[in-house]
């Protein structure tokens, strides 16, 4: 039975998964096995797969595709190791990657996981030309709280093929919502975070890709955006079901500074959640108070909420309006000058020095030529 287990779900990803694998096998921790459910691609994905002789490599297919969150749980289903590391089909180890985890989870019996930090890269595999890529996954923090307390007002920080889990952390957490597409990580390391210290390691461990299309599940597309909100609005009520201690200590700034102190947790929330940047916290703030006032919980009315839900405006209706309001005026003025620039083409001058206009542009073009 080896160590470790690499569990990668495959889709598409012909191009990229050759260098993925290698990344595996060439690592300076040998004891491994690499197991992958190839997703059910359209591609060639899985002739580059079976190119491969090595022994450690365990190929599992699905005829369709059954959806990332679902090829993981697979992976992790068929894998024998008592440590499980993360990988996408797109992604990369860097050479001692599992090297260092292994290392300081055997040195550390008390971690549930142990993570690093990502070198992000386009689809040639160079450094991505966009700073705020590059600085995506860099909120490197000490302890789990922060990390938590992270993930609820602003998002992910964690770079998903830098994880390396203890089996058995991973068997209580449990598997990875197969209900999510966007923020599966995001969702699991909640739960991971919630009930177990971790690391972080002060070095890159692997390698990030975007794709110049944005065609990765996490590419910069509108489509993505919305889904990623609307997932992000369920995935934080896990918060609503972390222990006393651990709630405290998470949000103890935020409770000292709007003086929830001994009100009911879901009221604590709610207004943690509706003072929060981020709209998809506000929406989930807003729900919990809507919550608390059916239930008659102290620190909340229903009138406070309803003037919440108009000045956060989390439907963005106020900005539609005035988007609506701008597009009509420019549309007026547009139509002014069509009606003026008609005026003008019908007056004496205007038709008597036509010729010019039309000598001076044959003029033009004569000299782009």
């Amino acid at each position: 039975m080896p160590t470790i287990s690499v569990v990668m779900s495959s889709y598409n990803h012909a191009r990229f998964i050759a260098q993925a694998i290698d990344s595996v096998l060439n690592q300076s921790y040998t004891d491994l096995e690499l197991v992958i459910v190839e997703n059910g691609s359209t591609d060639n994905s899985n002739t580059v797969i079976k190119s491969f002789s090595d022994p450690r490599i365990k190929l599992h297919e699905f005829k369709t595709n059954r959806g990332g969150s679902a090829g993981m749980n697979a992976a992790i289903e068929y894998s024998t190791g008592e440590y499980i590391a993360l990988l996408n089909s797109d992604d990369y180890f860097l050479p001692d990657k599992l090297s260092k985890q292994i290392a300081e989870l055997e040195s550390k019996p008390h971690l549930g996981a142990v993570f690093g930090l990502c070198r992000v890269v386009d689809e040639r595999g160079a450094p991505h030309p966009d700073p705020n890529r590059q600085y995506l996954f860099k909120n490197r923090y000490f302890d789990r709280l922060s990390y938590l307390n992270y993930f609820f007002s602003q998002g992910n920080s964690i770079c998903h093929p830098t994880a390396v889990i203890r089996r058995s952390a991973l068997e209580r957490v449990g598997t990875f919502d197969t209900r999510l597409r966007r923020l599966i990580d995001l969702d699991y390391w909640i739960r991971l975070f919630a009930l177990y210290e971790v690391t972080i390691l002060d070095a890159e461990l692997a390698a990030h890709r975007f794709l110049d299309d944005e065609s990765n599940e996490s590419g910069g597309r509108p489509e993505v955006w919305a889904a990623a909100r609307w997932e992000y609005v369920h995935i934080l009520r896990h918060f609503t079901e972390l222990d006393d201690p651990t709630f405290s200590a998470v949000f103890q700034k935020e409770i000292g500074a709007l003086a929830l102190a001994g009100l009911d947790r879901r009221v604590q929330l709610g207004r943690i959640a509706v003072s929060a940047q981020h709209i998809s916290a506000q929406a989930f703030g807003l729900s919990l108070l809507y919550e608390a006032i059916t239930l008659q919980l102290p620190g909340v009315t229903a009138s406070h909420v309803q003037e919440l839900a108009g000045t956060l405006d989390i439907f963005g209706v106020a900005a539609r309006h005035d988007l609506e309001i701008t597009n009509q005026r420019l549309t007026q003025q547009l139509y002014n000058a069509q009606l003026d620039l008609a005026a003008i083409q019908q007056t004496k001058s205007w038709r008597m020095t036509q010729w010019a206009r039309t000598l001076l542009a044959s003029f033009k073009l004569f000299r782009l030529s």
